[in-house]
C-alpha cells in the first residue's frame, strides 16, 4: 500500500494506479475517432451514410454501396513501441475480422485496425527473419499480392500459420479476410480532440469561420451523440421486441446507429448567433387584409398586374402564421417580427436601389431580384430568417408593401393614385 506524506492532500497527490482514467481515455478516443470518420463523410471524403457504434465492431460504417467497413480502434502507450503481429491485439483484431468475414462474407467490403502507434515495418533485407514477418505492414503486403495462400512464402507463411491457429479458421478464410485489412495510422492519443477542432471540422465549409469555442461545442456534441449510441438504448420499444429478431427495425440496432448528417444538424444547432436586428417592427399583424389595396396599388404601378393574387395569397398566410406565432409565444412576437423584417426589408431596399440604376423603377426587375435574394436567405442562411420557409418571406414583403416600406415602383401618392 502506498503511503504519502500527512501534510499533502489527496487533492495535490497524482494517484499511482490510473486504470481508470486509461480505460476512459480509451473508449474517448474510440468514440472521438467515429467523429472523425462521421466528419470525412460529411464532406464526402468517405461513402459512408452511417456509423454503428459497439456493434459487432467498435465501429461498423454504412457504405453508400450497401457494404460495411469494420473498424478495431486500439491506443497503446507509445513507449510500447510499434506493433507487431504476434501481439495480442493484433491476433485478436484479426480472429474477431475472421469471423465478421464468414458469418457475413457478401456484405464486408474492409476491416481496419487504427491505431495511436504506428506498426512494425522493416525492409525486407533486414537479416532477422522473424522481425520481418512479424511486421504487420510487410505480412500484409506479401499476402494481398498471392492469388492463394499456398502462394505466401517463407518467412511470411510461417505467420500466416501461427495466424492459422490463432484464429481457429480454415486457410482459405483467414486468407480471404487478410485481402481486407488495412492498417491505419489514428491521431495521437494525447492530440486527437484538438486535431478534429483544429483540421477536420474547418474543413466543412459551414464550419470555416467559426470560432475555436463553437468548433468544440460542436465536437463534443458529436462525440457524445457516438458515445450515447455505444451506451444507451432510449427506444420504449427495447421492452417489447423479440430478442434476436433479424430486422432493420429491432431497437437494440437502431439505438446503436449515428447518421452522418448528424454533422451537418450539429453544425446547425451549435452555429454561432447569426446577425440579429434591434427595434420595433413596423408590421401590425392583424391589418393585413385592411391593407391589401396599398399592396394592389404599388404592384399595379410597378407593372406587376400578374403577381398580385400570388402576393395577396402569401401576404395573408404570412400573417396568419405570424399571428400563430404571437399566440403560443407572445413575448418573443416582437424580436421575432423585428428580425423577419430587418432581413427582408433590407433585401427589398437593395433589389429597388439595383432595379433603379438605369432611371425609372423597372418592377419586374425588382421583384424577380427579391424572390431571388428572398429564396437564398431561406436555403442558406436559414438561422438569420429564423428557419421561415421562403413563401413566408415573400409574404412579408407583401405586408411590408401594405405598411408602406417597400414600393415596386416610384414612390406616389397612394390616396390619390387609381
Amino acid at each position: 500500500m502506498t503511503t504519502f506524506e500527512t501534510h499533502h492532500s489527496p487533492l495535490e497527490v497524482e494517484p499511482e494506479n490510473t486504470s481508470g482514467e486509461d480505460t476512459e481515455l480509451f473508449y474517448h478516443y474510440q468514440h472521438a475517432y467515429g467523429t472523425i470518420l462521421l466528419i470525412a463523410a460529411a464532406y464526402g471524403n468517405l461513402p459512408y451514410i452511417s456509423i454503428y457504434a459497439e456493434h459487432h465492431e467498435d465501429l461498423l460504417c454504412e457504405r453508400s454501396d450497401e457494404l460495411v467497413d469494420a473498424y478495431q480502434i486500439k491506443t497503446r502507450d507509445p513507449d510500447l513501441g510499434v506493433w507487431d503481429s504476434n501481439d495480442d491485439a493484433v491476433k485478436k483484431s484479426i480472429k474477431r475480422f475472421v469471423q465478421l468475414n464468414n458469418g457475413f462474407p457478401e456484405f464486408m467490403c474492409s476491416f481496419n485496425f487504427v491505431s495511436n502507434v504506428g506498426y512494425s515495418n522493416p525492409g525486407y533485407e533486414i537479416q532477422d527473419k522473424t522481425r520481418l514477418r512479424r511486421s504487420p505492414i510487410k505480412f500484409l503486403e506479401v499476402a494481398k499480392r498471392c492469388s492463394r495462400f499456398e502462394d505466401i512464402a517463407e518467412p511470411f507463411a510461417e505467420t500466416f500459420r501461427e495466424l492459422l491457429g490463432y484464429c481457429g479458421c480454415s486457410p482459405e478464410e483467414l486468407f480471404s479476410t487478410l485481402h481486407k485489412v488495412e492498417l491505419i495510422d489514428g491521431p495521437d492519443r494525447d492530440g486527437f480532440d484538438s486535431i478534429i477542432t483544429e483540421k477536420y471540422l474547418p474543413a466543412l465549409s459551414e464550419c470555416s469561420s467559426y470560432s475555436v469555442s463553437v468548433l468544440n461545442a460542436i465536437r463534443d456534441e458529436i462525440t457524445h451523440k457516438v458515445w450515447l449510441a455505444s451506451h444507451i438504448i432510449n427506444d420504449p420499444s427495447k421492452y417489447w421486441y423479440p430478442i434476436g429478431k433479424v430486422s432493420f427495425d429491432n431497437p437494440r440496432i437502431t439505438a446503436k446507429r449515428v447518421p452522418v448528417d448528424i454533422v451537418l444538424q450539429t453544425v446547425r444547432d451549435k452555429a454561432e448567433p447569426p446577425l440579429r436586428f434591434y427595434g420595433e417592427s413596423t408590421i401590425q399583424l392583424g391589418s393585413g387584409k385592411g391593407n391589401l389595396w396599398k399592396l394592389q396599388k404599388k404592384m399595379r404601378r410597378g407593372d406587376l398586374n400578374s403577381q398580385i393574387p400570388t402576393m395577396e395569397h402569401r401576404s395573408i398566410a404570412a400573417e396568419s402564421k405570424l399571428m400563430e406565432y404571437a399566440h403560443k409565444k407572445p413575448g418573443e412576437i416582437e424580436a421575432y417580427l423585428t428580425q423577419l423584417e430587418g432581413v427582408v426589408q433590407g433585401e427589398c431596399d437593395e433589389a429597388y436601389l439595383h432595379a433603379g440604376l438605369s432611371g425609372k423603377i423597372n418592377g419586374p426587375q425588382m421583384l424577380d431580384d427579391v424572390y431571388n435574394r428572398l429564396r437564398q436567405k431561406a436555403e442558406l442562411h436559414c438561422d438569420l430568417v429564423l428557419r421561415q420557409p421562403y413563401e413566408l418571406l415573400i409574404g412579408v414583403a407583401g405586408l411590408l408593401s401594405g405598411e408602406c416600406t417597400v414600393w415596386w415602383s416610384e414612390h406616389f401618392d397612394l390616396e390619390g393614385a387609381e
